[in-house]
């Protein structure tokens, strides 16, 4: 996923936000053309594809108007990743609705996550060449991300 360009594609600006702004969301899809034409048919929504990835793995979110900053995309399922439990139990993972979440430093903030009471579900890991990226549970089950651009936590 391309949050930079995400961000570049759906506002005027494309640096890093305040940390704690939201700053991206993923929506999981098995066929992204078919997620792409459901979204498009229900919000009017366009989408581009990122120069990272085949428009069969993501599309981004055009969203009107200059002022907004969040970027967002659909993203196929299998590039997605996923957090099982035993048979029996509700799955967890980022095969729901994601947001991300700027940050300074994802290592330190995974740090701050889990002394609260929180979960690494993926530790920080390289997005395309612009940043870094993470995964965690909070106290109640869901699953959000990180987010900083590279030079802010190389």
């Amino acid at each position: 996923m391309s949050t930079q360009e995400a961000s570049s594609a759906s506002s005027s600006s494309s640096t890093a936000g305040t940390p704690g702004t939201p700053c991206w969301f993923q929506i999981p899809a098995l066929d992204v053309s078919r997620a792409k034409a459901f979204y498009a048919t229900v919000f009017d929504w366009t989408f581009s594809t990122p120069p990272d990835y085949p428009a069969s793995e993501m599309a981004l979110f055009n969203f009107p108007g200059p002022n907004i900053k969040l970027g967002g995309g659909i993203v196929r399922l299998d590039k997605v990743a996923t957090v099982e439990k035993p048979v029996g139990q509700d799955y967890e993972g980022e095969n729901k609705v994601t947001m991300f979440f700027w940050c300074d430093d994802v290592e330190k903030r995974l740090e701050k996550i889990v002394e609260a009471g929180g979960r690494v579900v993926r530790g920080k890991e390289k997005e395309g060449g612009h940043g870094w990226r993470a995964t965690f549970g909070d106290t109640e089950g869901n699953v959000q991300g990180l987010y900083s651009l590279q030079s802010a936590s190389t």
